[in-house]
């Protein structure tokens, strides 16, 4: 009787950590794409072009943004566009799509001037480029004129161990580029689970 319950409950919670994984848009790129669109339509009105943002108090849908506008207005409507995520899915680009499969419609989805956000299923273009966190590039000096400073002891800056600033950081860091745009980290912790659900079952063959 517990066979059936394990595979179900495997597969319940690789579904659930795919899910989670492919869905959610990190902090980190909707601040990159928030920087990109404020600064190409600094003193621009923004236009949406779908109604899929509603105001709660007047049940109408926003299609306007007025400059001056605030970055973190803007940034809630991208973070919105997050939560509505997968747009619908086209082969091309909008100009020239070839097959598609219904759902929201991204394509010009917020305009300013003759800039445009594109989106297709969970992925984004800021004028027909696709838009991707960029990379950390971490340099490293060393010698007497390096701004790295070698230190010892009680009052030493640096320190190590599970509660050292600098691995926190780190962690963090990395905890949201694993769980980011993609479906990298899902398809791991998949792939793990059913790395294991192979295992148990080869168990209990054996045993019978």
């Amino acid at each position: 009787m517990r066979k059936p319950t394990a595979i179900i409950g495997i597969a319940i919670l690789s579904f659930i950590l795919i899910t989670t994984a492919s869905t959610k848009s990190s902090d980190i790129f909707i601040d990159h794409l928030t920087n990109m669109i404020y600064e190409d339509c600094k003193e621009s009105d923004i236009k949406i072009n779908q109604p899929y943002i509603i105001i709660t108090e007047t049940n109408e849908p926003i299609d306007l943004i007025k400059w001056p506008y605030r970055y973190q207005e803007l940034r809630r409507i991208i973070e919105l566009f997050g939560e509505i995520e997968p747009f619908a899915f086209f082969q091309g680009t909008c100009e020239n799509k070839g097959v598609s499969i219904s759902g929201a419609d991204g394509c010009g989805i917020l305009t300013c001037q003759d800039k445009r956000l594109d989106i297709n299923q969970y992925t984004y273009f800021w004028n027909g480029v696709r838009v991707a966190v960029p990379k950390e590039e971490f340099k490293t000096t060393f010698g007497p004129n390096s701004p790295i400073v070698e230190t010892h002891g009680d009052k030493s800056p640096v320190t190590a161990g599970d509660y050292s600033p600098i691995n926190q950081q780190e962690n963090n860091i990395l905890i949201q580029l694993f769980w980011s745009k993609g479906t990298i980290g899902g398809l791991i912790v998949a792939g793990l689970l059913n790395i294991v659900y192979i295992y148990i079952k080869k168990q209990r063959t054996k045993r019978s």
